[in-house]
């Protein structure tokens, strides 16, 4: 019995073309048709006219952590009703290259409570607030779209949308129109 059969190697070179030729197939339309969602991930300031109950005379920061189109998000609010001091420990675990003006501490939540998708320009993000930041237990959606813009040091993302804040007292909700401007990254700094 002869391996090297023409009949053999008919066979043996006709299921290799296959395989090369399916996985040119799949690469083309790959690299056609299959494009990775835009990186947003980031702190974002929430700039709004009126914003409600709890979230009033604060400063709201959403860092936002991507995975692909999956969307985690915490919330941190830092009260600056009577602020007159920066505090630089805030400002360097938050990430942040300006100088946050605080009297307090924000709160920096382990494990994100914000949730959703991005899908193209547009995100939805919905959650719970944490109690630390409105003492009523209230749900929060995020809804808007990414829109870039050139800055001196680069790119810089904005996000134009509406918030809703619910509560027992407020079950409906209404829409409040924000805009979320990207923050520059301190650098990191190793320990000594």
């Amino acid at each position: 019995m002869n391996v090297f059969s023409a009949k053999s190697i008919g066979l043996y070179t006709l299921a290799i073309g296959s395989a090369i030729g399916f996985f040119n197939l799949v690469t083309s339309y790959g690299e056609a048709n299959i494009k990775a969602p835009q990186p947003m991930a980031g702190i974002y300031q929430i700039i709004a006219k009126d914003l409600p109950g709890c979230l009033q005379h604060k400063t709201l920061l959403l860092n936002i952590q991507q995975s692909g189109i999956y969307l985690n998000a915490n919330l941190n609010a830092i009260d600056v009703k009577n602020a007159d001091t920066v505090d630089s420990k805030a400002k360097d675990r938050l990430g942040l290259a300006y100088a946050t003006r605080t009297s307090t501490t924000p709160s920096t939540n382990p494990r994100p409570t914000f949730s959703g998708k991005l899908q193209g320009q547009k995100l939805d993000l919905s959650g719970t607030v944490p109690t630390t930041t409105c003492p009523i237990r209230s749900q929060l959606r995020l809804s808007g779209s990414l829109a870039q813009s050139g800055t001196q040091n680069g790119r810089q993302l904005q996000l134009q949308g509406q918030l809703w804040l619910t509560d027992r007292t407020h079950p409906q909700g209404s829409p409040i129109n924000i805009t979320a401007i990207q923050q520059p990254q301190a650098p990191s700094t190793a320990a000594h």
